[in-house]
């Protein structure tokens, strides 16, 4: 009955055999090999799948070995009877049969130098049999009992023969890969018993799989040690295992300790470490990777440059790398396809190197195969036209009809897009004509692209215009038409038009969609108008509508702006209510809107329940959690924050160091700033312009000058063109060290390199000549503003007033405020401030009173102050009825001069004769709970004496000796005796 049995599954087995001797025949024979050398091989008894590497095939890998071992039924069941009688014994599968002549497949199999191979010809299906049984059991134990002591005893009990094989198909089955790994030293460790590169391959496999790269190298190094060759399909299994895991530097550390095992990478390996670098981002190092080798004479193929040629793609920056690797592609005798070729010519495009998008393009042409084809032409056309080489693009276009192309709806939209986009929209609207006129009927995607570019030209008029056309020609607008016109005209704070052009969207039958919506509530929160924005959600909804993440997240947004925190949060938990999931831009801009009014911990707790759901929180949600922090001056949590994104795998990038920043200067750490900045270039993240603007605008406001001015000037050495801010900031920072002409130098400079000043330039510079005295300077300054087209506005007409007021230019500054008002500039406090700055220094007291008039009437925010100091300047000229009939004025206007004014008014009155006035004076200001001062007292006492109201001065005497104001001893005795005097004559 055994016998039976074992004759049944031996002829199962045989048949399983010939298929697979088949498909090794199969596999050999595409390798380069003859077939008879195949059958020689097998006959003589050479293990076959010690040749499995060329053949990529893991059906050679270990399983083929046990047909070789085939021997008939009967002994077969002799052998069997002997495993399992024989406790102890062991069996090698990869010994099966021994290897002859072969020295490099003894490396290969693991064996000690000086270990002579033993031979067990053991039968396939008893191997089998026994091999999957004896797995199981290994399987089993070790992960129901994990790995330790009693795990080791229990396998040693089993007393189950070893053989790689069996070890091979253990270490793949065990589902813990450090269990596994545990497994496998202690297998190495048992007698008789010697791992081989198959057992090596799977456990490196397993650990691979978990990133254990602490194991892996210690495999490397032992494998070295036991001479144990590393094979290619072994290097591959480990670059692919990282690479998948996103570990390409890893990945690129194990292929340099491969070569040092002897291993000689071939170009599928540098394909394989190509593609993983390019998918990392490391471009540059794949680059150097490819140039290894070409070094190593391991010839590219065509796929290794399409590779480089697809990875660089990625980047505008690097896009002229890509047109480098096809030039190499076409040297090596490779033959780019036109995909390849419209691959590079579209990434030069984009990357804005159109000059030399059209050398790969005319390279092209001059080769003559493959010629260029429509999508070649459009990818040029819209790069020119994107560059506003209109000229160009126009004969590009001709050149395309020339060749027999016919342009299509994409050729003249991708022109009418490119046009637009580059401020083109006459040119654009032309083309159109041009389509029209040729028969080539525009259809409904042409007409959105030419609105939208339109529209984002802010050409609403004209889009109107096309709009009411596209009817006319019997193409009906769509909603994207609509959502095109609604999105750049909201974005525009056009929002009458865009509310118009929504109610005439839904009379014309085309019903809104939630893009519509999301584009109104987006643009009224812009304009911060939240409110409205609530309006259009309810409105939204009652047209069965269902609002979006979008729209809660754009309500939330306008809602953070406004600063309504608490409206935010309502609306975010109603969001929920209403099964809608938060995404990581709605939880960013609830921080974000907690963040700006101080409420971080809110947002702290906002971040965890974020995670709790499953939420990622990308750069832009740790960007808003860290400004708001640093702003709040906890940075201590900011710092946390940052440490944790890391954490993460959230790269932070340059507006995460720029808050941080902020946040620093803020705290008046500007140096712990500046090591910040350091830190961004050690970690390859470029300052941008406003990193830099940040930094020297708090370097200059403490003071620090030249640390600012080394901070523009390496700025600038590192290709951050500064911008407007960046030197009006300096400008405006030198000026507050009374660097002055450093100032107007560095305004030279500004204009030299292109950039047109703004307001706040002109403005930061005329109050720097101003303060300098230098106020012919500044009127030319100011005069040059306005002919260049720079129109100021109130800011700077009141800088410009100060200085004319600081130069005693009374009369000029009378005449550019009336200029301003003319202008339609509505004068504020700081204005009239500035004008009656001068007031002191001229003679025009009428002029003077009635912009004092002006400024009460206007309702101004009342500078009690500079009304005070005109008072005391009309008292001191003797023009008291003037300063009393002001004073008055101001109290009938419900305005409150301050106590200054009252006491200089009451002295100059009292000392004018004016009694009553200076009596009536000096009662309104204790009415008005102010407190006369003892010059007003005197004054008045004295006054009220020489008109002999003896009663009165006494009692103001009293009285200003019980509020504590007293009179030297002398300067009383003195006062006495005058209203005795006084009252005697009386």
């Amino acid at each position: 009955m055994a016998l039976a049995l074992v004759s049944r599954s031996s002829k199962a087995l045989a048949t399983r055999n010939r298929t697979l001797v088949t498909s090794l025949e199969f596999l050999w024979s595409a390798q380069g090999g003859a077939e008879s050398q195949f059958h020689t091989l097998a006959q003589r008894g050479v293990d076959v799948g010690a040749r499995r590497e060329g053949l990529s095939n893991y059906v050679l890998y270990g399983r083929a070995r046990w047909m070789l071992g085939l021997q008939n039924a009967r002994a077969a069941a002799t052998s069997a009877a002997s495993v399992s009688d024989e406790p102890g014994s062991k069996f090698d599968d990869a010994q099966v049969v021994k290897p002859i002549g072969s020295p490099k497949l003894e490396a290969l199999e693991g064996d000690r130098p000086g270990k002579q191979a033993r031979v067990a010809p053991v039968p396939l299906h008893i191997t089998a049999n026994a091999s999957i049984g004896h797995i199981k059991r290994l399987t089993s134990i070790v992960d129901k009992e994990g790995w330790s002591s009693r795990t080791e005893e229990i396998l040693r009990n089993l007393r189950i023969p070893l053989s790689p094989f069996l070890v091979e198909d253990s270490l793949r089955r065990i589902k813990d890969p450090n269990s596994a790994f545990k497994f496998f030293g202690w297998v190495g460790k048992q007698p008789g018993y010697v791992h081989n590169a198959y057992t090596y391959n799977m456990v490196i496999q397993r650990l691979a799989s978990v990133q254990n790269l602490e194991f892996v190298n210690e495999l490397l190094s032992d494998m070295q040690r036991r001479g144990v060759r590393l094979s290619l399909a072994t290097l591959r299994v480990l670059l692919l295992n990282f690479g998948k895991t996103g570990q390409p530097l890893v990945a690129l550390q194990l292929y340099k300790t491969a070569q040092t095992l002897g291993c000689q990478p071939d170009p599928n390996v540098f394909n394989v470490l190509i593609e993983l670098l390019l998918k990392g981002g490391y471009r540059h190092t794949a680059a150097r990777t490819y140039q290894q080798m070409v070094k190593m004479n391991r010839n590219p193929t065509a796929y290794t440059y399409s590779l480089l040629i697809h990875g660089f793609r990625q980047s505008k920056r690097q896009a002229g790398v890509a047109a480098v690797f096809l030039e190499e592609m076409i040297r090596k005798g490779f033959n780019p396809n036109v995909v390849a070729y419209n691959a590079v010519i579209d990434m030069l495009g984009k990357a804005g190197k159109w000059a030399e998008a059209k050398k790969v393009f005319d390279a092209m042409k001059a080769k003559g195969q493959p010629s260029p084809n429509v999508v070649t032409y459009n990818s040029l056309l819209n790069a020119l036209a994107k560059a506003g080489q209109c000229d160009a693009a126009q004969s590009l276009f001709q050149e395309m009809k020339n060749a027999k192309w016919t342009p299509d709806v994409v050729s003249y939209s991708c022109l009418i897009n490119g046009l637009g986009k580059a401020g083109k929209w006459e040119a654009a609207l032309e083309v159109m004509s041009e389509m029209q006129a040729k028969g080539c009927k525009p259809n409904l995607w042409t007409y959105n692209t030419l609105v939208d570019c339109l529209g984002k030209a802010g050409q609403f008029d004209e889009a109107f215009r096309l709009l009411a056309e596209m009817r006319d020609h019997g193409c009906t607008p769509d909603v994207r038409t609509y959502n095109c016109l609604i999105s750049t005209i909201g974005k525009a704070g056009r929002l009458n038009s865009a509310f118009t052009l929504f109610e005439e969207m839904r009379e014309k039958g085309c019903v809104p969609d939630t893009f519509t919506y999301n584009s109104l509530i987006y643009g009224l929160g812009k304009v911060g108008r939240s409110q409205k924005a609530l309006e259009i959600l309810e409105d939204m909804e009652r047209n069965g509508c269902p609002p979006d993440v979008m729209t809660y997240s754009s309500l939330i947004t306008g809602l953070g702006k406004d600063g309504e925190a608490v409206k935010a949060y309502k609306l975010f938990q109603e969001m929920k209510r209403r099964g809608r999931k938060p995404d990581s831009v709605t939880y960013t801009a609830l921080m974000d809107a907690l963040c700006k009014v101080g409420r971080v911990d809110d947002a702290l707790e906002l971040l965890d329940e974020m995670k709790e759901r499953g939420v990622h929180p990308g750069v832009v949600t740790y960007n808003a959690l860290i400004a708001g922090f640093g702003k709040a001056g906890d940075l201590v949590e900011a710092y946390n924050l940052l440490d944790e994104m890391k954490r993460n795998g959230c790269k932070p990038d340059v507006v995460t160091y720029s808050c941080l920043i902020t946040g620093l200067i803020k705290a008046s750490q500007l140096d712990e700033a500046c090591k910040v900045l350091k830190k961004m270039d050690r970690e390859g993240i470029l300052p941008d312009v406003i990193t830099y603007n940040t930094l020297i605008n708090g370097l200059g406001k403490a003071g620090r000058l030249d640390d600012a001015g080394r901070l523009f000037d390496q700025m600038k050495s590192k290709g951050c063109n500064p911008d407007v801010v960046t030197y009006s900031t300096l400008i405006s920072v030198l000026g507050k060290g009374a660097r002055v002409e450093s100032a107007c130098v560095l305004f030279e400079e500004m204009e030299s390199v292109g950039i047109q000043p703004d307001p706040f330039t002109y403005c930061s510079l005329i109050t720097i000549l101003g303060k300098a005295g230098r106020v012919d300077d500044a009127a030319e300054l100011f005069a040059e503003m306005r002919s260049k087209g720079c129109t100021p506005d109130v800011i700077t007409y009141n800088t410009y007033l100060n200085s004319l007021g600081r130069g005693g230019r009374y009369k000029e500054a009378r005449r550019v405020f009336q200029e301003m008002k003319e202008n339609g500039l509505i004068p504020d406090a700081a204005t009239y401030d500035s004008v009656l700055s001068g007031l002191s220094k001229t003679d025009e007291v009428d002029d003077a009173c009635d912009l004092l008039r002006e400024l009460i009437e206007q309702d101004c925010a009342f500078d009690s102050l500079k009304f005070d100091e005109c008072l005391e300047i009309l008292s001191s000229w003797g023009k008291v009825d003037k300063a009393y009939e002001l004073l008055q004025f101001a109290n009938t206007k419900g305005l409150s001069p301050g106590g200054s004014s009252y006491n200089a008014l009451i002295d100059s009155l009292a000392k004018a004769g004016k009694v009553r006035e200076a009596y009536n004076t000096f009662e309104e200001l204790k009415e008005q709970g102010g407190k006369p001062d003892i010059v007003s007292y005197s004054s008045l006492i004295n006054a009220l004496g020489r008109a002999g109201q003896i009663d009165t001065a006494f009692e103001l005497l009293e009285e200003m000796s019980n509020r504590g104001l007293k009179l030297s001893p002398r300067s009383y005795t003195n006062l006495v005796r005058k209203l005795q005097e006084w009252g005697e004559r009386a």
